[in-house]
């Protein structure tokens, strides 16, 4: 079964198919399972030792916010640095243009590419979504609210994404655009 989902993985996107095939291995997953699950009770003891003992009623809302904020700049921050890095490396090693003449469209590459170099990095948020809903649930927040927040995130995360591929197709570098 496992075998079969990667081979409709590499029909329907090629790309994706080569950049998760690259960075899906089981220690990798574990490395990423471990951060995100020792970075969820650092952030749970750091909440709970700031909060003030009268405030412990409030230490729910402030857990989901910290949680929120932190995790979202995690994607978002380290999202753009590793494709700008993995664009980078394909231009150092001269495999970018083996892409741009790809007969793939280039949306599924900028998908592909998208969905298949922050991969772990999904799969850390992916495993603290339980918490997040957890300590969503325990503040009080309502599930639309949280739902409409996580997508305005994925939003900008595509958006950011997007722009970050599109500066290196350009031909961003050192800072300036050629």
């Amino acid at each position: 079964m496992f075998n079969q989902l990667i081979s409709n993985l590499g029909e329907w996107n090629p790309q994706l198919f080569r950049e998760a095939k690259g960075r899906i291995t089981l220690s990798n997953l574990m490395i990423a399972a471990y951060v995100s699950i020792s970075g969820q009770v650092a952030i749970f003891f750091y909440v709970y030792y700031l909060t003030d003992f009268g405030h412990r009623h409030n230490l729910w809302l402030n857990l989901f916010i910290t949680l929120t904020i932190i995790y979202g700049f995690l994607l978002l921050l380290s999202g753009v640095y590793l494709l700008t890095q993995d664009w980078a490396k394909e231009e150092k090693n001269g495999t970018i243009n083996f892409i741009r003449f790809s007969p793939q469209p280039s949306n599924k590459i900028f998908l592909g590419k998208i969905l298949g170099v922050p991969i772990l990095i999904y799969w850390i948020i992916i495993l603290a979504i339980p918490f997040q809903l957890g300590t969503a649930i325990a503040a009080g927040i309502p599930l639309s609210l949280l739902l409409g927040f996580d997508l305005v995130v994925g939003l900008n995360c595509f958006f950011f994404f997007s722009l970050a591929l599109l500066c290196g197709l350009i031909g961003y570098r050192s800072g300036a655009l050629l």
